[in-house]
């Protein structure tokens, strides 16, 4: 919930809605129907993962795909995970370095 705050404050003409894999709701199509009900045209599903691992080359997107199935007329993409970023990277270094401690 804090980081969406956080996007949603960045950026408040964008509709930033959480989703979970697996033990928690809303599920990534449930979201995506959230955010559509809001009026998304366009849905970019942002995997908050530190690398390629299983969810993200297996289960994101095959997700995906069920999404843009069933919202029919609605783009659907899947970015990169966060921790490609070389923001993210060096956010990462800082903090095992100690600058944010």
């Amino acid at each position: 919930m804090r980081l969406r705050d956080k996007v949603a404050s960045r950026s408040p003409a964008t509709i930033v809605v959480n989703a979970y894999l697996e033990h928690t709701l809303p599920d990534v199509l449930t979201a995506a129907r959230h955010a559509v009900d809001q009026g998304a045209a366009r849905i970019e599903i942002v995997p908050i993962f530190l690398g390629p691992g299983g969810h993200v080359r297996a289960d994101l997107p095959r997700l995906a795909a069920a999404a843009r199935a069933a919202l029919d007329g609605v783009e659907v993409t899947l970015a990169a995970p966060i921790g490609e970023s070389e923001a993210v990277l060096d956010a990462i270094a800082g903090c095992c370095a100690g600058d944010a401690r």
